[in-house]
């Protein structure tokens, strides 16, 4: 059974459009849908918080959607953008889904195991939604999300026709079916005492804190990758004596310009150097480059996979 969640709580929007074409894909198999605006839901509170001690007392029908996700071969949850974050039926989902496994890790980690795609209907912040998302899944691991800019599209979020895009319509089945162009970049994190090498990038069309990356060209090892890429982003001139360490790579799944969907592989390299070169930012979608001290950058990352990542740079 493949379970379904729309968080959203419009009628006839793009969640609910995205979920139709997801029940199309699995036309094959048995799909339950679960729409938020088809009922009202408990939000935790007005209780002696029983679910502490037994189990949550609340009667509106929202265990029935937890004990099918964890009946389920794969869940999809579909979640619109509500000023930068996931609406509020998501986070009283998280909320009741507490209440319903608290005590029982046996079942909070068959949950976490059950295999899921989250799609989100966002024209701005992707950054909250990576976290949001990751409490659904096995730490450690990144959620595979597919954003909806409807502007990349043409559309416009509230008219609610995006699925009437034929590129936004074949993402949907192209990211059920992991059908991803391939690629692979190497990250340099660089450190200069207690501070890193960051950069700010235009992501959908928001500044988004990062490190200096990009792509491995064919015949090219990550570590020459690395080094390349810091020189062309951020001027700043690292060499193999720098290199320390490479950590675990990791995968990130996007859609290009050409609205295509990708799956692209991170190799994160560890380099320490012991001056500051003259750091300037030399692209256009990069506005800024400069040392942040390290724990000013675990406070304004959004990726907690990154902010793992400079904690095991800086232990090396």
């Amino acid at each position: 059974m493949i379970v379904v969640v729309n968080f959203s709580s419009r009628k006839g929007g793009n969640c609910y459009s995205i979920a139709g074409v997801v029940k199309k894909y699995y036309k094959d198999k048995k799909v339950k849908i679960f729409n938020f605006f088809e009922k009202a839901f408990n939000s935790c509170g007005k209780c002696n918080y029983e679910c502490f001690t037994k189990k949550c007392i609340m009667n509106d029908g929202l265990e029935e959607m937890f004990k099918a996700i964890l009946q389920s071969e794969q869940a999809v949850f579909i979640l619109p953008n509500y000023c930068d974050y996931p609406s509020s039926n998501f986070f009283m989902f998280n909320e009741r889904c507490f209440g319903f496994m608290y005590h029982n890790k046996e079942l909070f980690d068959r949950y976490l195991n059950i295999p899921k795609k989250f799609m989100v209907v966002s024209s701005s912040n992707v950054c909250n939604f990576k976290t949001a998302c990751a409490y659904h899944i096995p730490h450690g691991k990144c959620p595979e999300i597919l954003f909806f800019n409807a502007k990349k599209f043409q559309q416009c979020s509230l008219e609610g026709n995006l699925m009437a895009n034929t590129d936004a319509y074949n993402l949907v089945n192209d990211f059920l079916n992991n059908n991803y162009s391939v690629e692979k970049s190497a990250m340099a994190i660089v450190l200069y005492g207690n501070r890193v090498l960051t950069t700010v990038e235009e992501v959908y069309d928001k500044p988004t804190l990062s490190l200096p990356k990009g792509h491995i060209e064919v015949g090219e090892t990550a570590l020459d990758a690395a080094i390349r890429e810091c020189f062309e982003e951020t001027n700043e001139v690292i060499t193999s004596d720098d290199f320390v360490e490479q950590l675990n790579q990791f995968e990130i799944v996007f859609v290009n310009h050409f609205n295509k969907l990708v799956k692209k592989t991170i190799y994160p390299l560890v380099f320490k150097v012991d001056k500051i070169g003259d750091i300037k930012s030399k692209e256009e979608r990069i506005k800024k480059v400069e040392y942040l001290l390290i724990g000013e950058f675990l406070q304004k990352c959004s990726y907690e996979n990154v902010k793992t990542m400079i904690i095991d740079a800086i232990s090396k």
